[in-house]
């Protein structure tokens, strides 16, 4: 029997498909190690410029932390965070000391209306919930009281913001306790000066009342023609200071009161029933205007019914309307009468200008402006006056109430 041999290169043949099937896998494998480590090296590279940016916007969210804070902290003006229900959130050392408190632990979580005065309160219930309708709120003033019991006059400034899921509101709260002690100092010096001027007045009233029947009675004891031009000339003369006194008693009165809402056409009927007005006719379609203006708008109207009446001449009707310009209204006054000549109207409100009338257009131009309204004669000689009045967009308004 003959064994037969198999050499080395016999097994290598043997093997070889199935070791270059393992090379080839394990080649590929390698390959996807690679891949992978290649792949991992990106993205640690990746998260690593990453943290590096998250590490940038952090020390800059930081550093604006810190200014914010310096800010609210040094400034003079109490700042304050609530949420959407008035609970404090945050807010400066300012503020905490305006509430009677000394750390901000103590009113956090806590509601303004707590340390409000009682008279107050409701007002501050109702600006939080006008904050989040409308956005904002303006100018409030309401009384804070602090642990002594003191009152402490307080300017409220507030806008509500979307932070995270829910609103936030950011306030200003300034103490005006000096302007309120300054408001009383300059009221009290305005009723002293009113009391002057007004016992002034009525002495100058009732010298010149006695003056003029003085010299009417002398008048009527002389018979000399010239003697009696002289007295009424002189007479002439009392009427003017007279006037003067008139507008100024009248003058000092403006701004005595604050602005308010006033209708029109009530105005208006005022201001006629002191004037002889049977002769004229009225058209006034207003529905339900009111303007924004200084208590004394029925002077305004006065005065200008009285203008119709001494110089219009011809006037049989007066027109009351109105018309929309753009976020403005103009309220339009107009009669039939003879007008005013085109080379008077620029001067028409100056003070001294015209007959005894003048000084009562200028007191109405004066009276206007008080809120911003301004007024203008746009009418033609000879087919009548017509003032018309500017009103702001912010000073007048139409009430569903009005008299039909």
């Amino acid at each position: 029997m003959q064994i037969i041999g198999l050499g080395e290169s016999s097994i290598r043949k043997s093997y070889y498909p199935e070791l270059q099937e393992q090379h080839t896998e394990l080649l590929k494998k390698n390959e996807e190690l690679l891949a992978a480590y290649e792949e991992l090296t990106a993205i640690n590279e990746e998260l690593t410029a990453n943290y590096e940016k998250l590490s940038e916007s952090e020390r800059k969210l930081r550093e604006s932390e810190e200014r914010y804070r310096t800010i609210i902290e040094t400034t003079d003006t109490g700042f304050v965070v609530t949420d959407d229900e008035g609970q404090v959130f945050d807010a400066n050392t300012k503020y905490v000391h305006q509430t009677g408190h000394q750390d901000l632990a103590e009113i956090l979580n806590r509601n303004p209306v707590e340390w409000t005065a009682a008279h107050d309160k409701e007002k501050n219930i109702l600006a939080i919930r006008r904050c989040v309708r409308d956005g904002f709120i303006r100018n409030l003033e309401v009384d804070y009281v602090d642990s002594s019991g003191n009152l402490i006059p307080i300017e409220i400034n507030s806008t509500c913001v979307r932070m995270g899921p829910g609103m936030r509101i950011l306030s200003l709260c300034r103490d005006i306790s000096d302007r309120k002690q300054d408001e009383k100092i300059l009221e009290l010096a305005r009723k002293k000066l009113n009391l002057l001027n007004t016992v002034t007045f009525q002495d100058i009233q009732s010298a010149i009342f006695t003056l003029s029947a003085y010299l009417e009675l002398t008048k009527n004891a002389l018979t000399d023609e010239k003697a009696i031009s002289y007295l009424e000339k002189e007479v002439s003369l009392i009427q003017v200071i007279a006037n003067s006194i008139k507008f100024g008693r009248d003058y000092q009165d403006m701004g005595m009161k604050p602005p308010r809402w006033q209708r029109v056409n009530h105005v208006f009927l005022y201001a006629i029933s002191h004037l002889d007005f049977l002769q004229i006719s009225r058209h006034v379609d207003l529905e339900g205007l009111d303007i924004y203006a200084d208590p004394l708008l029925e002077k305004v109207l006065f005065n200008l019914m009285d203008n119709v009446i001494q110089h219009g001449e011809t006037v049989t009707e007066v027109t009351l309307k109105y018309q929309k310009r753009a976020d403005d209204l103009v309220l339009i006054i107009e009669d039939n009468g003879i007008g005013i000549p085109l080379e008077k109207k620029s001067m028409l409100f100056e003070r001294g200008f015209g007959k005894e009338s003048a000084l009562g257009l200028f007191l109405v131009r004066e009276i206007l402006s008080i809120t911003g309204i301004t007024i203008s004669e746009t009418g033609v000689e000879g087919m009548g006056a017509r003032f018309e009045i500017l009103v702001p967009a912010n000073a007048y308004r139409f009430s569903l109430d009005y008299d039909r």
